[in-house]
């Protein structure tokens, strides 16, 4: 039998993952369908490989392939304020952009209707969710300090 690991993120999860500095994530709306899937990658110091997670750089799925086709969108400064880049070829109207603001202003109470499911690897480092606290973090023991 095959377990899935992909897994809806709740409470302090959500931020706790979507901020670690490589997170895929899908945003459902369960009462229109809609959904836009998000992937949020911290800036790296060069020298020693950290991230910084006070720059992040958000980008929206828009085609077939979940691992190649997304279009960069903007900036997250201090796990705040998320800032539409003039490089992104999305407008302030896309759908996908006042989705994310959204996302961004209402993180901490979103409603019931709003889901948030990562995709089954680590926020921080990419590696495949194996153990069951990891798969309901969505950050693995390594990452989390608790191996």
């Amino acid at each position: 039998m095959t377990m899935s690991t992909s897994a809806q993120l709740k409470g302090s999860s959500i931020a706790n993952f979507i901020f670690a500095g490589n997170a895929t994530f899908t945003l459902s709306n369960t009462e229109s369908g809609n959904r836009f899937t998000f992937r949020m990658r911290a800036l790296k110091d060069r020298k020693t490989g950290e991230i910084n997670p006070n720059l992040i750089f958000v980008s929206v799925l828009n085609g077939p392939s979940n691992t190649s086709d997304y279009m960069f969108l903007g900036t997250v400064f201090n796990k705040a304020g998320f800032k539409l880049s003039p490089k992104s070829h999305a407008g302030a109207e896309a759908q996908s952009v006042k989705v994310f603001n959204w996302f961004m202003n209402n993180i901490n109470r979103l409603p019931e209707m709003v889901e948030v499911r990562h995709s089954g690897k680590c926020g921080k480092c990419g590696r495949k969710l194996t153990t069951p606290e990891s798969i309901d973090s969505g950050i693995g023991p390594v990452c989390s300090g608790g191996r």
